[in-house]
């Protein structure tokens, strides 16, 4: 209920607990009026940063939604700047892209703290690019350490590289499931999947 200018935050029980929240929520009520249809202004630069974070981490609006257990329409609103309400979601949102919740509400903190990607393992990195497809990336485990060390110290030029890469390579197996039969499109998809990864292996290691 709204009584006069006031605006109170009223979130449910769960979501109470975390004081920065709901801080910030209040905040926001106060330096802004509502909408006729009772909901905040859009937040432009929290959907910047989420949008941003995402990219990062290599993940399309679909694989982010169901990360983070909200639907792909959820992730459109989020992007243009409507904020969650519940806590948990927004929690759930920064876990799946690597940031934390300060990071996505205020950009507080250096990005490079706030992103994950310098921890994250070369497969953690590339994998997800690959969920829609039925490519996969093959690589022995013993070359996992070298290629773990070689990917963190790629420069993000570098990785946006492979990424294209690794996203042609989905497009090129969709159209192969698309032209031939089942058995044909599995066989050239395994022969996909091979060069892929020897090409993937390569970029990485290539200033190692």
């Amino acid at each position: 209920m709204i009584e006069g200018n006031a605006c109170p935050v009223l979130l449910p029980p769960r979501v109470r607990a975390p004081a920065l929240y709901n801080r910030l929520v209040e905040r926001r009520y106060r330096k802004s009026t509502k909408s006729r249809s009772g909901r905040r202004p859009p937040d432009p630069a929290f959907g910047e940063r989420l949008a941003s974070a995402r990219r990062q981490a290599g993940l399309t609006q679909r694989e982010l939604a169901a990360r983070a257990g909200v639907t792909l329409n959820s992730v459109w609103r989020y992007e243009t700047g409507r904020r969650p309400e519940d806590y948990d979601v927004l929690a759930r949102l920064g876990e799946a892209v690597g940031v934390n919740v300060d990071f996505l509400l205020r950009g507080g903190g250096a990005r490079a703290a706030g992103v994950a990607e310098p921890q994250r393992t070369w497969d953690a990195a590339l994998r997800p690019l690959l969920a829609s497809s039925g490519l996969r990336l093959v690589v022995p485990g013993k070359r996992a350490p070298r290629l773990n060390r070689a990917w963190r110290a790629l420069g993000e030029d570098r990785k946006e590289e492979i990424r294209t890469l690794i996203r042609r390579g989905v497009a090129l197996a969709a159209a192969v499931e698309h032209l031939l039969p089942d058995a044909s499109a599995r066989a050239v998809i395994r022969e996909l999947s091979a060069e892929l990864s020897a090409t993937v292996v390569s970029r990485i290691l290539a200033r190692a």
